[in-house]
């Protein structure tokens, strides 16, 4: 799943990749500027201008961090669940979403998110689908660190047993500094409370969770947890990130059915290439259905193109079915009915 899709089920609020450039544009940092400039003949290339700014040997580490930090809040200030009811038909734009989400996602389902937003998650949330604790984000965020808020133990607030994969992160997860030691804790918080002024309360944003998280350090500062689009994405820096790429393999070599939604799977996207070369052919006994949902017919022949090139095993074995939303406004309703018979 990728911008694409927040992008449609925002109403077009939530930018496609290609409008993050403009975003940081706007935030008018000299060390970041020289880079957008640089790139001047591919202006929405965000994963080319971030890459510059990462390998800038003239910048400190400290002000890399600063300058990251800027971009992430300029991106969730725009990829906010909030800015949908705050300046827009909000109540009109979160039901027609919900139609959609409601027959789209089903129990058991494994989704792999490339999108720091939290739509998705707000969405199944209000339909009672989906809950951010049990397995809600995958097993890799620890499961202890959630308690109910009557102290007890009991940690079970799973609604269906549908799993989002965050693997290049998301904006409320966070990530502890200890200020003694100057190091990092090696597994990523999810944080729901009021503790964090770029969040929201619970009433707001998963209106049936129960618990809150109580792991907080005396010494620790809090820190925003996202991978930005750049070739330089450190996944292996952080352990939960690795376990999330893991999990997300294990889903995907299980599966029989791959449905991509609002991804336009760019080759600057190793990681992806990767998840997506792994066995899922060669051993099966069925085909392998692949659904692809994006703007154009031409997106999604190159799409398909992209993955044909990296896939193992027989091609021959892979049921392809595309959904365009260029000339077909039903493009999910039709895709839905494909799922609903799989």
């Amino acid at each position: 799943m990728g911008a694409g899709f927040s992008y449609h089920l925002s109403g077009n609020i939530f930018p496609l990749g290609s409008k993050l450039p403009s975003i940081i544009k706007e935030l008018n940092i000299p060390d970041l500027n020289k880079h957008i400039q640089d790139c001047v003949h591919e202006p929405d290339n965000i994963e080319k201008i971030l890459s510059r700014l990462e390998l800038d040997n003239y910048i400190s580490t400290d002000e890399k961090e600063n300058i990251k930090e800027e971009v992430s809040k300029a991106f969730q200030k725009q990829m906010l669940v909030k800015t949908i009811y705050e300046k827009y038909k909000g109540e009109e734009i979160i039901k027609s979403a919900q139609t959609i989400v409601k027959d789209l996602f089903k129990q058991d389902d494994v989704i792999i998110s490339l999108n720091y937003d939290l739509l998705l998650e707000h969405l199944l949330a209000k339909l009672d689908m989906w809950s951010p604790y049990g397995n809600g984000y995958g097993s890799s965020i620890e499961n202890n660190s959630f308690i109910k808020n009557n102290k007890s133990n009991d940690c079970n607030q799973q609604k269906r047993n549908i799993k989002i994969l965050k693997v290049h992160g998301s904006f409320n997860f966070y990530t502890q500094k200890y200020i003694n030691t100057n190091e990092y804790s090696s597994l990523i918080d999810v944080l729901i409370n009021e503790k964090h002024d770029s969040f929201f309360d619970l009433d707001t944003m998963f209106e049936n969770v129960k618990y809150k998280h109580s792991c907080f350090g005396n010494d620790a500062q809090n820190k925003k947890t996202i991978i930005l689009p750049s070739y330089v994405k450190p996944f292996a820096q952080n352990r939960t990130f690795m376990k999330l790429w893991h999990e997300a393999i294990d889903a995907m070599k299980e599966t029989d059915v791959i449905t991509i939604i609002g991804y336009r799977f760019p080759a600057e996207d190793s990681m992806m290439s990767f998840l997506f070369s792994c066995p899922l052919i060669e051993t099966r006994k069925d085909k392998l259905k692949i659904n692809i949902l994006n703007k154009t017919n031409k997106d999604i022949s190159e799409i398909s193109k992209n993955i044909e090139r990296i896939l193992q095993g027989n091609l021959a074995n892979i049921e392809w079915s595309p959904f365009s939303l260029e000339n077909n406004e039903d493009a999910y309703q039709n895709l839905i009915k494909v799922l609903t018979d799989c």
